[in-house]
């Protein structure tokens, strides 16, 4: 396939996303109050008026959990439903590997399907674009970022970035070596050494970027530079993941679990954070 129309391609997919990101932040109160209406639906408003009457201490705890008014109310206890929902999602994935032959077939084919998307210059820019995944290029960033946290006098966001690195490079590492999977055959002139499964390149650059831009959301004052924080992080991690398939390095089930599990250490670093920030004031 030609280098022009795969790049156009690939430029069309970024402005798409970038319309889709900018269409939901600016109806972010709509989403939010019909999230609301769905809860009230439900009559989860009626429960939690039951369980005070009959339990009043669990009754003001779950009501100080879905407090919009702190980072220990409703954005804590999203957090927590979410990173159970990863952790669950990811050990699916695993067992599903472990003990399923379809998805390795799954994934054979994509990497073969994606022969196409292989052209030399295209491959060359996507081994550019892996390079911001090498663990030189998240080393320097999280020490850049952990003195900056330093020198601020925020040391409950520096803990949390240690929690977050540590912990996904940890399972990267026990993931690898435990499970053992294979490199795909090679497509390209380039090559790994370590086990496939899971993509550390993937997780590093979730686990890293996604902690930096939390720490610049949060610090930030303007809800529009939050919003362009948040989409450059997410567009930066999203073409690290895609230029593992790429250059050939990975199949799609390892960059998907590589995503699964830097976003868990992300919000399990972010919690943590918070937690630590909220007993400290």
């Amino acid at each position: 396939m030609a280098f022009w129309i795969l790049l156009f391609g690939l430029v069309t997919a970024v402005v798409m996303a970038r319309g889709v990101a900018e269409w939901c932040w600016r109806r972010r109160q709509a989403i939010a109050a019909v999230l609301r209406r769905a809860m009230h639906g439900l009559g989860l408003h009626r429960l939690g008026t039951a369980i005070a009457r009959r339990w009043p201490r669990l009754g003001r705890w779950l009501q100080a959990r879905f407090d919009r008014r702190h980072a220990l109310g409703l954005p804590l206890t999203a957090l927590v439903v979410l990173a159970v929902h990863l952790l669950g999602l990811g050990g699916q994935l695993v067992e599903e590997l472990l003990e399923d032959r379809d998805l390795q077939q799954l994934d054979e084919r994509l990497h073969q399907g994606l022969d196409r998307m292989r052209e030399a210059r295209f491959v060359a820019l996507f081994a550019w674009l892996t390079a911001f995944g090498d663990p030189q290029t998240l080393i320097a960033c999280g020490l850049v970022t952990a003195a900056a946290l330093l020198a601020t006098q925020r040391s409950a966001m520096l803990f949390g970035l240690l929690l977050t690195v540590g912990g996904s490079q940890l399972a990267t590492l026990l993931g690898k070596y435990i499970i053992d999977r294979p490199r795909p055959a090679l497509s390209t002139a380039y090559e790994a050494i370590t086990p496939s499964f899971p993509s550390g390149h993937t997780t590093g650059a979730v686990a890293v970027y996604g902690f930096i831009a939390y720490v610049l959301a949060r610090i930030a004052q303007n809800p529009r530079l939050r919003f362009e924080v948040m989409f450059a992080a997410g567009l930066l991690m999203g073409l690290v993941a895609l230029s593992r398939i790429v250059i050939g390095v990975h199949y799609v089930s390892d960059v998907a679990a590589g995503m699964v599990n830097g976003a868990f250490w992300v919000l399990a670093g972010v919690a943590v954070s918070e937690w630590l920030a909220r007993e400290r004031r």
